[in-house]
């Protein structure tokens, strides 16, 4: 497994959704919650909306085409119509930046 550093943490602000491009991959989902970092892919299963465009309500996103939702802790769909998990990733800070772990 190795670590992808994303965003520097003082380009995020507190409870908000960013998107964060990195060459050669997909746009990530940056969920900033009571001094929390999570990180999903910035799409929804359920079509192709991309999450950092939704709500963030409590530690849900929804999402902004159907109004579905998911759980940004485990990426499991909270509300309907979705019914496909999303793809979360741990989390680590590393010389001032948020980082995840990938395969």
């Amino acid at each position: 497994m190795s670590r992808l550093a994303l965003i520097a943490l003082t380009g995020l602000a507190p409870r908000a959704v960013q998107r964060v491009a990195v060459a050669g991959r997909a746009p990530f989902a940056v969920f900033t919650r009571d001094g929390q970092y999570f990180v999903a892919d910035d799409r929804c299963s359920h079509g192709e909306a991309a999450l950092s465009e939704g709500e963030l309500a409590d530690y849900e996103i929804l999402c902004p085409h159907h109004r579905g939702g998911f759980d940004i802790r485990t990426g499991l769909p909270t509300r309907p119509p979705c019914a496909q998990a999303i793809t979360c990733y741990a989390v680590s800070l590393a010389d001032g930046m948020l980082c995840i772990d990938i395969d």
